[in-house]
């Protein structure tokens, strides 16, 4: 194997592996130096992740590494220092094309002086995709160096000083200090909150591991308590940059349909921290469950009403974009909530109410009620508008026979408007008070016809002489003349 002698001073980091969308969670920790090339990376991160045996010993499956949007061309000649930049903690790599990690590079750690790296830290799970499981818990997780280009460390190498060990020195020591303060207005509570202390034990534990602690912790707790979520946002606050851990996982597919509190806990936390980058990831989720009865379905609404005006025109492009559903009603509520005025959110709330009701839509009656929380200089009159057009179906013998389904449907559509518009505080003139009147009779004899028919259902004759005359009701009870209805059929 080829050995590779540092030079004074070398950095030594420790990167987390989170494999992305399995349930249990693949991960791996690698030390390894910031000047490893990324193609010896990539083999250790193949021998550590399990896929030279999962590629049968191959060694030609493609791979790809990622820095924000960008993909790293060059991986035989660029170091990970390279690719990471000033201040940068996160990539991707992607392996055979369909499985995508998150790396990320955490603390730097001490190095033995004389020692070989990378190597292998710890783990848990592996994934076989011939296996029925796919994650399996069989996984060797002893320390051991991996089959990459190995780097010697030197012999008495001095400590280096750079811009990335002081800046992790420094968050400990300020997440420290949080954690202290925050541990005493606990103990000064008459009720301490149990899951808050426990979220602050394990962030004194794990100081120098944050992102790692934050992620454990999201996927171990069912709901935050409010005073966790104030702890997570305190710590976060601090700009370590903690909003890149929560991404992943309202991402992770496996976390989104699974039963793990990580995803809720997280998208309530990228709510109450106001993160414009998790407006879309929360609207990937909630197009994806596609049902209001989901909790994380309603949480992702909810956090995306907290973050506000910039997740307005992302909520509006998607539901132009994607058909009636429930999740397309789950983004109309999360708007619906927005505590501020917006044109465009009453515009589109106006479009959809106007579309709903013209082409009788199942979901006119939500986006109703949505306007009319939303409220809006336009509201009032839209929703009068459609109270009007339902009416009109509902009283009118041209479009449809009184006593009939379609005018039943039309009748309730115009009551339900009718309490809508008294919730926003109009108040309705003789002719529509008139209507109402009308439309709750029509409603009252359908029910009556409804019952009717359900004990005694119409029988043909048997007789031709007991047949109706040609401009009787028919037999069948539909309402229409006999002659309309089933002359012809009975003829024949």
């Amino acid at each position: 194997m080829e050995k590779i002698e540092l030079k004074n001073p070398p950095r030594l980091h420790r990167l987390r592996l989170l494999l992305l969308n399995t349930d249990p969670v693949v991960w791996r920790t690698i030390e390894a130096p910031l000047e490893i090339q990324l193609d010896h990376l990539h083999r250790a991160i193949k021998e550590a992740m399990g896929w030279e045996i999962e590629a049968n010993g191959q060694n030609d499956k493609e791979y790809s590494f990622t820095r924000g949007e960008q993909n790293v061309s060059d991986p035989e000649s660029t170091t990970l220092k390279e690719v990471l930049g000033h201040g940068g903690r996160r990539l991707t790599y992607l392996y055979d094309g369909s499985l995508n990690h998150d790396i990320w590079v955490e603390q730097p750690v001490e190095a033995e002086n004389g020692g070989f790296y990378p190597r292998l830290v710890d783990g848990e799970n592996i994934y076989r995709s011939e296996e029925s499981d796919k994650v399996m818990d069989d996984f060797d997780a002893s320390p051991r160096l991996l089959a990459a280009k190995r780097f010697q460390w030197p012999e008495d190498a001095p400590v280096a000083d750079d811009e990335s060990t002081r800046k992790w020195g420094n968050i400990a020591h300020s997440i420290q200090q949080k954690v202290s303060t925050l541990r005493e207005s606990l103990v000064d509570e008459e009720n301490p909150d149990a899951e808050a202390a426990e979220i602050l034990d394990t962030l004194d534990a794990q100081i120098e591991d944050l992102p790692w602690a934050i992620h454990e912790l999201l996927n171990s707790t069912d709901g935050l308590s409010a005073a966790a979520i104030d702890i997570f946002i305190d710590i976060i606050d601090l700009n370590v940059g903690l909003e890149e851990v929560l991404l992943p996982l309202i991402r992770n597919e496996a976390l989104r349909r699974g039963d793990s509190p990580a995803a809720v806990n997280t998208a309530t936390l990228l709510g109450d921290l106001r993160y414009e980058p998790a407006v879309e990831p929360l609207v990937e989720t909630i197009v994806d469950l596609d049902s209001r009865d989901d909790f994380l379905c309603r949480t992702a609404a909810v956090s995306l009403t907290r973050i506000g005006e910039p997740a307005v025109d992302t909520i509006i492009d998607t539901i132009h974009a994607i058909p009636a559903s429930e999740g397309r009603l789950a983004l109309f509520a999360a708007l619906s909530y927005m505590e501020f005025e917006d044109e465009r959110i009453e515009e589109c709330l106006i479009s959809a109410l106007e579309e709903a009701h013209r082409l009788d839509k199942p979901e006119k009656r939500d986006i109703a009620y949505f306007l009319s929380v939303y409220g809006g200089e336009n509201a009032q009159q839209a929703l009068l508008n459609a109270f009007d057009q339902q009416t009109q179906r509902a009283l009118s013998s041209e479009s449809v026979l009184p006593g009939t389904d379609q005018n039943a449907e039309a009748a309730g559509a115009a009551l339900f408007l009718y309490q809508i518009l008294g919730s926003t505080g109009w108040q309705p003139d003789p002719k529509r008070q008139n209507q109402v009147v009308q439309l709750e009779d029509l409603i009252q004899s359908y029910s009556k016809a409804m019952e009717k028919s359900s004990t005694t259902a119409p029988v043909k004759p048997h007789r031709a002489e007991d047949l109706p005359g040609r401009n009787d009701p028919c037999w069948c009870g539909s309402g229409k003349k006999y002659k309309k209805c089933h002359l012809r059929t009975d003829r024949n």
